[in-house]
């Protein structure tokens, strides 16, 4: 899981984002529950320019920061990589005006799924 968490960054990068919280949720799912999980991490990433545009549009959008990543180890011992939808976001604030800006990150994010 971490080459694939490392690959990501670099494409992240590549596109001006960068990771900016990292939950394991495996560990916690440990440590508070006892209980030993699969390895899963949600990566919050973000893109200074874009995040700004979006909240200049929709102040509200905050709720919706960073873009969330997720990669889980599934049964066969491989990392699925999997992201919301950032084009829900003008559906969740009810401000369409977004739908361009988030569209295009959309598109970046799913330029960085193909990629790996």
């Amino acid at each position: 899981m971490a080459l694939v968490k490392e690959k990501i960054q670099a494409l992240l990068a590549a596109h001006g984002f960068g990771i900016v919280t990292t939950l394991d949720i495996s560990e916690k799912i440990n440590s508070k529950l006892n209980i030993t999980y699969r390895p899963y991490l949600v990566l919050g990433v973000c893109n200074p320019q874009f995040a700004f545009k979006a909240l200049e549009i929709e102040p509200y959008m905050g709720a919706l920061l960073p873009c969330t990543l997720v990669l889980q180890e599934n049964e066969i011992n491989s990392v699925e990589v999997s992201f919301l939808n950032p084009d829900l976001f003008a559906t969740i604030t009810g401000n369409e005006s977004l739908s361009l800006l988030t569209h295009e990150v959309f598109l970046i994010m799913q330029t960085v799924l193909d990629a790996l």
